[in-house]
């Protein structure tokens, strides 16, 4: 029987090959596979592969033109055969327990998949300049307990505390699981994990945290993450936009969709990283498109629309990284259309409109900044409300009442702002103010 399948991409890695192939060589487990995909490799990659092919029977070797981790990971898991499944990268090396202790484990406790930890490591001591975080991947001092966790119960209890980590390679996983789930990875992009993860951990009844450092994963100034900005990156943002608002839809589950949140964020910052490249055609084509397709979703979305927040979140973003291009398609004259289809979505754009914005905290106090940043002036009659009587009779220079006075009032529009108390607020509306009042969420 096949225990594990190590499933290895391989990139114009020939420097590191024979290290990371050796430590799985190495492994205390030896019921294995060894599935290679060189992706195109131009290095002497290839024949390092052919080499241990040829010597070891239990070694598969396929090839492919340079399309990505994601599809050669994918056509890894078609022909695996062993009960679980790890993903390595062709760079990184092992501990020789690793397969082992995981395989144990999911076997006791029955898991979908188990976690673990990595020591990280800088290859070129002398290069000063990169500079990683020791505790990276060291889990460790967050207290998970020793016993089995949901997928959303691990990830909404540990994610604010980097306790999720976007890695395949630390995550050991049974194929079953990764099959009936349809988890393969998104071809010919970059940031193929991200979702991927996320799906992992949306369907996980099962998971468990060995607190050990077993992986070693190397950082390189020459891989895709710390390199600069390309447009392959910036087309995968445009791919991963896609693919998580997709997600969104399919989960309506208010806690997975706060794991979606949490992705869909992650992956609206990384377009902060325009700032570092040049407005070239082979930029301000593709970001062209894009924007006009962000644009088409604002204008199409309805007040209550949860996704429209994201794309107003990304369109800020691109606006922010490229307000020094001096290009006709972005700066001015698109922050003055997402600023006109932000401020007639939040009707505190549109003169003569009431809207009533309930909560006086730290969520209140971010969207009037983003608002500001995003729309601009406000132009509404807007008071803010509070569950009890209010200490302090204003908020930012707007009126503040308690939200059973505000059915008199009768705003047009509720914005609810609050991240943890956003049903409960909801259900207040309601019971002063009617079924039929339009509200909408603010996170």
């Amino acid at each position: 029987m096949i225990k594990t399948s190590i499933i290895i991409p391989v990139y114009n890695t020939a420097e590191y090959l024979r290290e990371c192939l050796d430590s799985v060589l190495n492994q205390t487990q030896k019921e294995i596979e060894i599935i290679l995909i060189d992706d195109g490799s131009d290095d002497g990659s290839l024949e390092i592969c052919r080499e241990y092919a040829d010597r070891y029977p239990f070694i598969t070797l396929l090839q492919q033109d340079h399309l990505y981790q994601g599809t050669a990971r994918n056509r890894g898991l078609e022909i695996a055969r062993g009960r679980y499944i790890y993903f390595m990268d062709s760079d990184d090396w092992i501990t020789p327990g690793l397969l082992e202790k995981c395989y144990d484990k999911c076997e006791e406790r029955g898991l979908d998949f188990v976690i673990f930890d990595a020591h990280g490591f800088v290859y070129d001591e002398n290069d000063h300049e990169l500079v990683i975080p020791e505790d990276i991947y060291d889990r460790l001092p967050m207290g998970i307990e020793d016993r089995n966790y949901t997928g959303p119960e691990f990830w909404n209890t540990f994610y604010n505390r980097h306790g999720v980590l976007y890695v395949c390679w630390l995550h050991y996983i049974r194929k079953e699981f990764l099959l009936d789930n349809h988890l393969f990875y998104e071809e010919k992009t970059y940031f193929e994990d991200n979702d991927w993860i996320l799906r992992m951990y949306l369907n996980a009844e099962n998971l468990y945290f060995i607190p050990e450092q077993l992986h070693m994963h190397r950082w390189r100034r020459g891989s895709n993450m710390l390199g600069g900005f390309t447009v392959g990156l910036l087309e995968g943002c445009f791919r991963m936009h896609d693919v998580l608002l997709r997600i969104w839809k399919e989960n309506a589950d208010p806690e997975k969709r706060k794991m979606i949140r949490d992705v869909i964020r992650l992956n609206i910052q990384r377009f902060r990283r325009l700032r570092e490249v040049k407005p070239v055609p082979a930029y301000t084509e593709p970001l062209a498109g894009f924007c006009e397709y962000l644009k088409a979703l604002i204008r199409d979305s309805r007040v209550t629309d949860d996704l429209f927040d994201f794309h107003v979140q990304t369109a800020g973003e691109i606006i922010g990284a490229t307000e020094d291009w001096h290009d006709s398609r972005f700066g001015s004259g698109l922050e003055k259309e997402i600023r006109d289809a932000v401020g007639k979505h939040y009707l505190l754009g549109v003169s003569g409109r009431r809207v009533a914005i309930y909560g006086t905290g730290i969520v209140s106090e971010r969207f009037l900044q983003h608002y500001q940043k995003t729309a601009g002036e406000i132009r509404a009659e807007v008071v803010f409300l509070n569950t009890d009587e209010p200490a302090e009779k204003e908020f930012h220079g707007y009126p503040v009442i308690c939200v059973r006075d505000a059915a008199g009032w009768r705003p047009d529009c509720v914005l609810i702002a609050s991240t943890k108390y956003g049903e409960e607020m909801w259900e207040t509306v309601r019971q002063f103010m009617g079924d039929d009042m339009l509200c909408r969420m603010i996170r």
